[in-house]
């Protein structure tokens, strides 16, 4: 599956080449082709970029609640939990 993928994401075969194992190799592909995770020390966001800050502290607080052991605010598990 890694040789078509990387024969796909270089360019050297197309989606409609892959004759079995389709969706494992489409997901592959979309998550090495997306390439490394970029730093945002950097970034300079402003006004325009409300809901990229949004999102960001969301992801934050989400993956710290999982790091700690506790369920994300909407899961499944959290309806349960209080059902």
């Amino acid at each position: 599956m890694d040789q078509v993928a990387d024969r796909i994401l270089r360019g050297r075969m197309t989606t409609d080449e892959i004759t079995s194992n389709f969706v494992a190799i489409q997901d592959w592909v979309s998550q090495i082709g997306q390439g490394a995770i970029a730093r945002r020390e950097n970034d300079h966001l402003g006004r325009s970029d409300t809901l990229v800050i949004l999102l960001r502290k969301l992801w934050e607080r989400e993956l710290r609640a999982l790091a700690e052991g506790r369920p994300p605010k909407g899961s499944l598990r959290n309806y349960l939990r209080q059902g």
